[in-house]
Order: C-alpha cells, then sequence, then structure tokens
C-alpha cells in the first residue's frame, strides 16, 4: 500500500467516522476510503452502555451501526492498527503494524481515551478498569457479577459523569460503592455547588460513599481486594477500581509541529484542520462553542455524529458546516434527571447565581440560572428538564434579563419561570443578534437519545 494513494484515509471507528463515511457515500462519492483503527466491526454508542448494564437494553442494542457497516459502505478496512504516526505534508500515516499508507484527504476520527491517574500500579492492575467502549463495558459487567460473589464493594475515582453513572449501577446491581472525586464537589465544571451538594445528599440517600477532596497517592492490590490510599491518610478497600477521572483526545499520533492543537485539534466550521488535506471530527477536535464564539473541545456524542458527516459531505466535495454547539448534559441518576446547558460556576466573578427549588415538589425538583450582566450564561437542573427549552433560548439569543432581575433575592422556581415566560412573550430583548445556526436540543435522557444519556 506504501506505493498506492488512497483517495480519503480514516482514522478512527466511532460515530464520527461511521456519519462521514454515510455521508461520503450518500453524497455519491464512489472513490477508495480505507479506515485504520484499533477496533473494527460495529460502531459501538457510550450512550448506551448504562442502559445495558442496568439491565434496560441487550448489549446488541448498543451500537450505532450493525456488523458490516463498513463493508456494505465499501471501506477498505485495516482493523487492529492504530494510526502511530501521521505525516500532514507527506500525506501518509504509519500504522502501528508498520504499514505505511497514503492518502489525497484524511479525517481524524479517533475519538478520546480514559484518563489515569500517575499514581503506581493503576494501570497494571487487573482490578482497576476504565469504561468507555464496547470492551470495557462488558468488562464491567463482568467485574460487577464477580464482586456480587466477593466483599461487593467498588471504588470509584472520579466524581464525574461516568464516575456517578457507574455509582448507580452498582447500587442497581447490589455492589457497594465508594465515589472518590480530587475537587471539593462532584461534577466539577457542571453542576454549581449548591446543586452538586443536592447530588451528593441523593446519591448518599441511594448508599453511596462520596469523597469530595480526596486525592488518591498510592495503590495496593492483594488476593482478594485492591487498597487505595487517600492523601489524607484514609484508605479505601474494594474488589474493584473503575477509574472515571475524565477522558483526552487521542491525538498521540499527531505531531504538533504540523497540525495546530489545543485540547484537541482546532478545526473550522467544515472540521478542516491547520493541515491541508486533513480534517477532524468528534471527540478529536474542538469547534466553535455558541455561547463564547470561541474554539472549545465540548465531547458531546450528537456533536461527534454532526461533526463526522459535516466532515464526510466536505470530503466528498459538497459544501456543509458545523453550526457549532452549547455545553450541555443532562443525566438520570436513580430516580432523578440532572441537566447543565451553558456555563455553570461558582459564586462571584460577577455572577449573579437564582438557586430555585420547588416548594410543591417535595424537594425533588429544583433549578439553579447563573446571570452576568443581566443575561444567563448557565443553568442546572434537577427533575426539570422540561423546561430546558424556553432557558436554553433565553440563553443563546442572549435576551436581556435585567428586569426580571431587579426584584432582588431570587424567587421560587414557579415564579421564576412565570417571570421568564412573561420577559420573553412581552418583547425580544435581544442585546446581540442571536449566534448563528442551533445546537442540540435538551430533552429527557432516555435509551438512544440525550447528549448525555
Amino acid at each position: 500500500m506504501a506505493g498506492d494513494e488512497l483517495d480519503i484515509l480514516i482514522l478512527g471507528c466511532g460515530g464520527a467516522a461511521a456519519e462521514a463515511v454515510k455521508a461520503l457515500r450518500e453524497a455519491g462519492f464512489q472513490g477508495r476510503v480505507g479506515l485504520a483503527a484499533e477496533t473494527e466491526g460495529a460502531v459501538f454508542n457510550p450512550m448506551l452502555g448504562p442502559y445495558f448494564l442496568k439491565g434496560m437494553i441487550p448489549f446488541e442494542d448498543c451500537f450505532l451501526h450493525r456488523e458490516g457497516f463498513f463493508r456494505r459502505h465499501r471501506v477498505e478496512l485495516f482493523p487492529g492498527s492504530p494510526a502511530r504516526r501521521l505525516d500532514a505534508e507527506e500525506r501518509t500515516v504509519e500504522l502501528a503494524d508498520g504499514r505505511l499508507l497514503r492518502y489525497r484527504r484524511c479525517l481524524a476520527a479517533t475519538g478520546a481515551r480514559p484518563k489515569v491517574p500517575p499514581v503506581p500500579g493503576l494501570r497494571e492492575s487487573d482490578r482497576c478498569l476504565t469504561w468507555r467502549d464496547a470492551a470495557s463495558t462488558l468488562a464491567l459487567d463482568r467485574a460487577l457479577d464477580r464482586a456480587l460473589t466477593r466483599g461487593r464493594e467498588a471504588a470509584i475515582v472520579g466524581g464525574s459523569l461516568i464516575g456517578l453513572k457507574a455509582a448507580e449501577i452498582c447500587r442497581l446491581r447490589g455492589v457497594k460503592a465508594t465515589v472518590i472525586e480530587l475537587e471539593d464537589q462532584i461534577l466539577p465544571g457542571a453542576a454549581h455547588p449548591w446543586l452538586a451538594r443536592q447530588l451528593e445528599a441523593r446519591f448518599a440517600a441511594q448508599g453511596v460513599t462520596v469523597i469530595t477532596g480526596g486525592s488518591v497517592q498510592g495503590f495496593e492490590q492483594g488476593k482478594r481486594e485492591a487498597a487505595l490510599g487517600l492523601a489524607d491518610g484514609r484508605t479505601v478497600r474494594a474488589d474493584l477500581c473503575l477509574l472515571a477521572a475524565g477522558v483526552e483526545p487521542s491525538l498521540e499520533f499527531i505531531d504538533p509541529g504540523q497540525v495546530r492543537i489545543d485540547r484537541g485539534l482546532v478545526v473550522d466550521r467544515e472540521q478542516r484542520t491547520s493541515a491541508q488535506d486533513l480534517w477532524a471530527a468528534g471527540d478529536a477536535c474542538q469547534s466553535l462553542d455558541l455561547l463564547t464564539g470561541r474554539s472549545r473541545w465540548l465531547g458531546l456524542w450528537a456533536n461527534a455524529c454532526l461533526q463526522g458527516r459535516v466532515a464526510g459531505l466536505n470530503l466528498a466535495g459538497r459544501e456543509a458546516s458545523f453550526p457549532g454547539a452549547v455545553a450541555q448534559l443532562v443525566s438520570p441518576f436513580f430516580d432523578l434527571v440532572f441537566a447543565q446547558v451553558g456555563e455553570v460556576v461558582p459564586d462571584g466573578r460577577g455572577v449573579q447565581t437564582w438557586t430555585l427549588p420547588d416548594p410543591g415538589s417535595g424537594g425533588r425538583k429544583m433549578g439553579l440560572l447563573q446571570f452576568r450582566e443581566g443575561r444567563l450564561i448557565g443553568f442546572n437542573l434537577l427533575n426539570a428538564v422540561d423546561e430546558a427549552p424556553l432557558l436554553k433560548e433565553l440563553l443563546i439569543k442572549e435576551v436581556d434579563l435585567s428586569p426580571v432581575l431587579s426584584g432582588g433575592a431570587a424567587p421560587t422556581w414557579p415564579e421564576a419561570l412565570r417571570r421568564l415566560r412573561l420577559h420573553r412573550a412581552g418583547k425580544s430583548g435581544r442585546r446581540h443578534p442571536p449566534a448563528r445556526g442551533t445546537a442540540p436540543g435538551v430533552s429527557p435522557a432516555r435509551p438512544g437519545q440525550g447528549p448525555g444519556a
């Protein structure tokens, strides 16, 4: 193949890669398309993994496309051999097995991989798991079954979305769970500290132990259990350990001297990178944040699939652009549904915060809205996701809410919604032109839907 040349080479085998292939062929592209990735076969949707582990859907339903999708779309596969080095100037990719592929155009859609804290022994231990793809989902399923025959204890390093989902699954399957979060709250960056405390209390009521400000400094593996040593001297013992400390784009094969990289590959509206004939999509790249107008890594499944389609159309010679997106997630936990949209930050720095309980819901429903200079910049919701479309409209359109905010202390949740609806109905309130394009909507998370399902 070194002397041969592919018209289009796709690196990766996730949602962005699959949607790019589909768009290419639907656009009538007839050239040679190759795909190199560590895995092959059906495209796994990581958003559906939790529903399988909860016993709500069969494993076969966790896939975006069935086995044979790439072959049906006439894609030449190079399975089990991810990219080791990409030379954007020479337009070549060296694979892990030593093969050298030449391309005319290339799409980097290699996704992201879980971070492993730099604690000796974690990466090597067979009791320490990560959770992101099909293989790791099945491995976690087996590990939970084994835990039921042992001490029924799981330690989860990271109070991220994945960490909390894992804690919920553990409890539903009869395994005790301890969540260890380095920061002073769970869901740092997504939940306001006030709402994070509400969530922590609800997790504690379900039997989940939450340790915040917990720094893992040591790890030991015995015959029957593992032990995690914390900086404050405490030890957490468990039958299995799940590492949920975030993810990072899989870009080790990219030379940053050839292609512009921030957290991910920086792309334009057409998904082009700074290198000629190189595109990127999905978690490997970062793109337009509609609220700030700047490039940002968001890591959303819906974005990855849409970006892949946009890249595929442009690779086929069509014109398409990604409209941008807003940071958001929506996820069920036990009998709760948590949502975050926009920028949610600790109080201060010119931010006004409304903490909004709903007295009529018995404490089950609440919202938190944050404003800067009279406009909504972000919000958290708990069991109130049906109100997200109204709030997201006010946020994206930058509606001037100063008249609503001038009433003093924060109202209750129902009263806040009444005021916001009246204000929207009475005037447009726009201080700035609306952001170009639209972003995926927020809806209650259920199998197959929702950006953070």
